[in-house]
């Protein structure tokens, strides 16, 4: 679980800190990671943008304004930039349209999974993990941010400048997609799928 770091701490580390800003690593690197690896999907890249975004706090801790949220949801604002500019510069479509949904079928055209591997927890993950991959980059990133990092639809929407509906309907349709792609392994689909909908 993260643990958000306390105000005197955070405003030791404007001012130079170095200690404060090695505490502030180790709370929030992780969860900074965590998004990163899932964003672009590569370790190496995850961590380089980890690294960046507290080496940017650190050259612009000025900038953090905590009226406007807390400094993980300024960190995650920090590493969307950087990892939409990875995206972008690697050709990945950052939008899917809505009558697009992606192909989350096997590649011989079956659903991915059988009866077996429903008592498989690895596999059952394996394919979650491939579901949220295959969601456009918008989409993972919503969906990431509201059921890894926990975040309100109003810390997501001021991370990503973007309206909070247009936030909930990027989560509703990468929920959408992930039901559809687990369906397989969920014993009746439609009274499941909402298991994969918080609130």
């Amino acid at each position: 679980m993260r643990i958000e770091p306390d105000r005197l701490l955070i405003d030791s580390a404007i001012r130079g800190d170095a200690d404060a800003c090695g505490e502030i690593y180790l709370l929030l690197k992780d969860s900074i990671y965590s998004f990163a690896v899932r964003m672009t999907n590569d370790t190496a890249v995850a961590e380089e943008i980890t690294q960046d975004v507290f080496v940017f706090f650190v050259q612009n801790g000025d900038r953090f304004d905590p009226d406007k949220g807390s400094l993980f949801s300024f960190l995650c604002g920090v590493a969307r930039n950087k990892i939409l500019n990875h995206l972008t510069r690697s050709g990945t479509r950052l939008e899917r349209s809505e009558t697009e949904p992606g192909d989350l079928n096997g590649t011989d055209g079956s659903p991915v999974g059988s009866p077996l591997n429903l008592l498989l927890g690895k596999e059952f993950s394996e394919v979650l993990e491939e579901g949220i991959t295959a969601l456009s980059a918008l989409q993972r990133e919503a969906l990431l941010l509201r059921e890894m990092e926990e975040l309100s639809y109003k810390e997501i929407s001021e991370i990503t400048e973007t309206e909070v509906s247009v936030i909930k309907g990027r989560i509703h349709r990468a929920r959408k997609a992930l039901a559809v792609s687990l369906a397989p392994y969920l014993k009746d689909s439609r009274t499941n799928a909402y298991e994969l909908h918080r609130s």
